[in-house]
């Protein structure tokens, strides 16, 4: 039988007990235990899941990608990266205020980083706005697949199959990964972005996005 104690349960045992130190275990990322140390004094901030520890000897990923705004997403993105990792916000938040909780010992030594754009510097960046305006560019034409967030995990595992061309993700929708020219028409939602797409020269477009928004399923 399991007995099930409460937080002050914890607490009033070890001070009955006169515990010194208390040894946590848990699994990194590849699912290997581990284990710290600490003294009862930090006991209870552990228990309020507010102990932090170096993360330099745990397993993590280089680079965490972050389709979310929402806070709590944002800290435990952060968690997941090794030394020297990259979180890499590509959600953009609609809240000016928008902030999230994230550890700074880990900023400070193991050198994570955040990185909030697609790379390019502000003079590329004024350089394809003037193309665009120009008309030098079709804008169109950079985006080749559409998917929503279900798919997002799947797509980066496969990236190197798959052509080159922005990826467009609709963070709110449930749908797998489609070159926007190659709708396979089984479906009445399939067979109208068919159609909305062959009537813009096979192009993802304004009237394509908002069919697609309004008829596919939410995630």
């Amino acid at each position: 039988m399991v007995n099930h104690y409460t937080k002050e349960d914890v607490l009033r045992l070890a001070e009955e007990e006169d515990v010194e130190f208390i040894r946590l275990q848990f699994t990194d990322l590849q699912g290997m235990l581990k284990n710290i140390a600490i003294t009862s004094s930090q006991l209870e901030k552990a228990l309020d899941n507010n102990c932090m520890f170096d993360g330099s000897s745990i397993e993590g990923f280089d680079d965490v990608f972050l389709m979310v705004a929402q806070e709590d997403m944002v800290t435990k993105a952060e968690a997941l990266l090794a030394v020297d990792g990259c979180l890499n916000f590509f959600a953009g938040p609609a809240d000016a205020g928008f902030s999230a909780r994230m550890n700074f010992y880990n900023l400070h030594y193991n050198a994570t980083h955040f990185v909030g754009t697609s790379g390019s510097n502000t003079e590329d960046m004024k350089d394809a706005v003037t193309c665009i305006e120009k008309k030098t560019v079709n804008l169109a034409k950079i985006a080749t697949h559409i998917m929503g967030l279900n798919d997002v995990c799947g797509s980066i595992l496969k990236m190197p199959e798959l052509p080159g061309g922005k990826k467009i993700v609709y963070s709110q929708k449930n749908y797998p990964i489609t070159d926007v020219g190659e709708f396979a028409g089984t479906g009445a939602m399939e067979a109208a972005l068919k159609e909305i797409v062959a009537k813009h020269g096979g192009l993802w477009s304004a009237e394509a996005e908002a069919y697609f928004l309004e008829n596919c399923p939410d995630i």
